[in-house]
């Protein structure tokens, strides 16, 4: 759903910090979360030299169906 493809091994060192958060990670990341990206830069201590893009439409898509899916349950 974004230019940047990843791995699940790669998102987890990403997210225990063995591998540099990117520009371009955040905004990916944002996208599938379905945050603002410029949020989410500020969280995390990413500066973005310039605004970010908005997502694509299946970006958006996939981020509602994401936040939907943590609703589910084994049954």
């Amino acid at each position: 759903m974004t230019p940047t493809y990843l791995s699940a091994a790669t998102c987890g060192v990403i997210g225990s910090g063995r591998k540099e958060l990117t520009p371009r990670l955040v905004t990916d990341f944002a996208a599938l979360l379905g945050i603002d990206a410029c949020e989410l830069a500020t969280l995390t201590g990413v500066f973005l030299r310039e605004a970010p893009p908005s997502p694509s439409p299946e970006a958006a898509d996939a981020a509602v169906l994401l936040w939907e899916a943590r609703r589910l349950s084994t049954a």
